[in-house]
């Protein structure tokens, strides 16, 4: 009697196999990730931020049902495409591979790099909506940069801010994430929304790959439609403590939901000069 009733229960329950929306939807992503000299004591968290980008986007588009292309470049004083307009789903990289992209050196073609990343993924956008009309459509663009231009020629500040400010006007999310420096200034003389700026530390390992991690959340819920730009406490996180500050932590420590333990020495930081 009992396994009957048991039986009955089970019978009762509303079971899912799956929670993938059933409408397709397309995302289309450029990124560019400085590797200047100055980059050196970041080396291992840009290398993690590259392969999390494929990776975490890979799932974000298998669960949310979207059809999704990467773009990523990498600069010092050139510009080397690493991913050019491919389906997420197709790519692959390893931890190794990404070290080896990003591994730091020469000076900051920051300017140059942004402008040509942008110039192909509003003309990507634009072939995107025009051959799904009607159809949910975004695009989103991640420049970080620990400096300032020092190798771009004749493309200036200026020509960066109008280049966002263009996107923007045709519905693309801009996201900047600057390393040691005052991001939402800096950012807002290239045409990024303040609310879309993140200042990143260096000074310690767990608040730079916080800062990672908070760059790459903003782009996912960019690609879903959901509310971008950052939030207050991943702008805690991302710039953390100094290491002459005190180590200890408590309940309200930002770096506790990641699981990052502190690092047990001081690296300094190496100043790169072309």
């Amino acid at each position: 009697m009992s396994q009957n009733i048991k039986l009955s229960c089970l019978g009762a329950v509303k079971r899912t196999t799956s929670t993938r929306p059933e409408i397709k939807s397309y995302a289309i992503i450029g990124s560019a990730f400085d590797r200047s000299g100055s980059m050196h004591n970041m080396q291992e968290q840009s290398a993690k931020a590259l392969y999390e980008l494929v990776k975490s986007n890979k799932e974000n588009a298998e669960k949310n049902n979207i059809t999704m292309t990467l773009s990523a470049s990498s600069f010092d004083d050139h510009t080397e495409k690493i991913f050019d307009n491919q389906n997420v789903k197709e790519i692959s990289i390893t931890m190794e591979e990404s070290a080896r992209l990003l591994k730091p050196r020469g000076c900051t073609r920051l300017y140059a790099t942004a402008v040509e990343e942008l110039q192909a993924l509003r003309e990507n956008f634009q072939e995107l909506k025009g051959s799904h009309p009607g159809e949910k459509c975004t695009a989103t663009f991640f420049i970080m940069t620990d400096g300032m231009d020092n190798a771009s020629g004749d493309i200036t500040s200026q020509d960066l801010a109008d280049e966002v400010n263009a996107a923007k006007a045709e519905g693309i999310i801009c996201l900047f994430t600057g390393a040691d420096q005052e991001a939402i200034s800096t950012g807002g003389s290239y045409g990024f929304d303040a609310s879309h700026c993140l200042r990143m530390s260096s000074a310690r390992r767990s608040s730079a790959e916080a800062g990672f991690r908070s760059s790459s959340a903003a782009m996912l819920r960019a690609v879903t439609g959901d509310s971008t730009g950052f939030t207050q406490l991943e702008r805690q996180s991302s710039v953390g403590v100094s290491d002459d500050e005190s180590d200890e932590s408590d309940e309200s420590d930002p770096f506790a939901q990641f699981n990052i333990s502190p690092p047990t020495r001081r690296v300094n930081r190496l100043v790169w000069r072309c």
